[in-house]
């Protein structure tokens, strides 16, 4: 047990992207609105950002970005928001990204 915990923590210590943009497009599952996500590669300890297509505004997914939690995460910041952000990060966690 302990050795294949250390075995994923030294797997997890190193920072992974993807190779090329992957797109996700669906229905919002609170919005109903219809949706497109594009995950990008990124540089080196830049970690998972939120960018919203006609808004400024970078969303660091960071403790600190939670605006709300009450149904599903939502994280934002100076008024810009990204919503049910909780799946999409558990499946980056599960792949090492």
């Amino acid at each position: 047990m302990a050795s294949g915990l250390l075995n994923w923590l030294a797997v997890m210590s190193y920072q992974q992207t993807t190779k090329k943009p992957v797109t996700f497009e669906g229905i919002g599952l609170h919005s109903g609105k219809l949706t497109k996500i594009v995950l990008s590669p990124a540089p080196a300890d830049s970690g998972i950002v939120f960018r919203v297509v006609g808004h400024q505004a970078r969303i660091p997914a960071l403790p600190g970005s939670v605006v709300d939690s009450h149904y599903a995460t939502t994280l934002g910041v100076n008024g810009t928001r990204v919503q049910t952000v909780e799946h999409l990060m558990a499946a980056a966690a599960g792949l090492g990204l």
